[in-house]
């Protein structure tokens, strides 16, 4: 019993590690930016909102991944419960997937050449070929790994509030408010930053139990929230003390670069996007080999190779397709993430008691407001 109990910690661990790592994108340095309209209490709550939300998703994911066999996929899922929507899933998964990995393998190289002077780091191939390597090794293995990338993630993040918190007259209690008028639409763009739930299929390796499963998910949830808040606030106090408007990344580094009083500053920020990419990286090609597993049974090495090799055929042979497909991504997370499951999920739940999930019935309504109000924002940029 004791050994089980020890197996349980350390597997909750390992996947505690798998979402604070696919969760924690390059695009939090951004998060700030985003948030900067709005005041301290409405930015907690906005980034609370969407944490419970995303808990509240992987829930109905917990529930369908204990429903069937422990190595099913959403393909499993859909083709039990939804089978006329196997084939647009397979697809939406596909793109959604590939084009980000695509994107990912184009940005890596740029962190780390200014700073580490191996020639191998300059090519997407070579990062393409250590994810292959990476998802040819065991379950335990890949856990390790991400663990070290995540510990040196937030190393990283540490350093640079070390710099920041360095410099004179730091917090201002004014909130800058210089961003634009307040746009609920960035609650979106929020539900991403808590987005890995389609990793959730494939942790069931680690021989969790769907409580064990749930505890991780609930420390993740809000491991990642506190991150968010005190990185928002420390970077928003920061801003308080522009005389200028701050609305894109490039500033914000001018900014940081000017006022920290350390050119030094800039290594932190580029080691850590560098970490931050690397993990989702890592984080969503597990879920996506094992959704691959699932529809197609093959061997790991021919899994491996389809989850690996197409985001860099995308990235040098498409003509930069992968960059429109990206556009779509937000609709693709949501009809992904949220709404698809928790149709599912509805479906299931009135299979099995005759009754409605309100829980599921709830979700997916708002992922169809989540979804209209997308479409909305992409026409008017059409």
């Amino acid at each position: 019993m004791n050994k089980w109990l020890a197996q349980q910690n350390h597997a909750w661990l390992t996947v505690f590690f798998l979402i604070l790592g696919t969760s924690i994108g390059a695009g939090m340095m951004t998060l700030p930016l985003l948030l900067q309209p709005f005041g301290f209490f409405s930015m907690l709550g906005l980034i609370g909102g969407a944490a419970i939300v995303m808990y509240l998703v992987s829930f109905i994911w917990i529930s369908l991944c204990y429903h069937f066999e422990p190595d099913s996929n959403l393909s499993t899922y859909v083709k039990n419960l939804a089978p006329h929507l196997l084939y647009p899933t397979h697809v939406a998964y596909l793109i959604f997937f590939w084009s980000l990995i695509a994107y990912y393998l184009s940005v890596l190289p740029t962190f780390l050449v200014p700073y580490v002077s191996v020639a191998c780091l300059e090519y997407p191939v070579f990062y393409c070929f250590v994810l292959w390597l990476y998802l040819l090794i065991s379950p335990k293995k890949q856990g390790l790994l991400n663990e070290i990338a995540v510990f040196f993630m937030l190393g990283c993040l540490a350093w640079i509030g070390f710099l920041l918190t360095s410099g004179k007259g730091l917090f201002e209690t004014a909130w800058p408010s210089k961003g634009g008028a307040q746009s609920w639409d960035v609650f979106v763009p929020l539900l991403m930053f808590f987005g890995y739930h389609l990793s959730i299929p494939s942790f069931r390796v680690y021989g969790l139990s769907a409580a064990s499963l749930k505890k991780a998910t609930f420390f993740s949830a809000f491991g990642i929230f506190m991150i968010y808040s005190i990185w928002s606030w420390l970077l928003l106090s920061f801003i308080a003390q522009s005389q200028s408007p701050i609305l894109s990344q490039n500033d914000l580094i001018h900014y940081l670069l000017a006022t920290a009083q350390n050119k030094d500053i800039l290594r932190p920020i580029a080691f850590f996007s560098f970490y931050a990419t690397w993990t989702s990286c890592l984080g969503l090609s597990m879920g996506a080999s094992a959704y691959l597993k699932d529809c197609m049974q093959g061997s790991t090495l021919l899994i491996a190779f389809i989850t690996a090799m197409p985001p860099l055929i995308l990235l040098y042979w498409s003509g930069g397709v992968y960059q429109s497909l990206l556009g779509l991504a937000s609709l693709l997370a949501l009809y992904l993430l949220i709404l698809l499951p928790s149709m599912l999920h509805f479906l299931l739940h009135f299979q099995k008691f005759r009754k409605i999930s309100f829980l599921s019935l709830t979700l997916i309504i708002l992922a169809l407001f989540f979804i209209v109000s997308e479409m909305g924002i992409l026409f008017k940029y059409l």
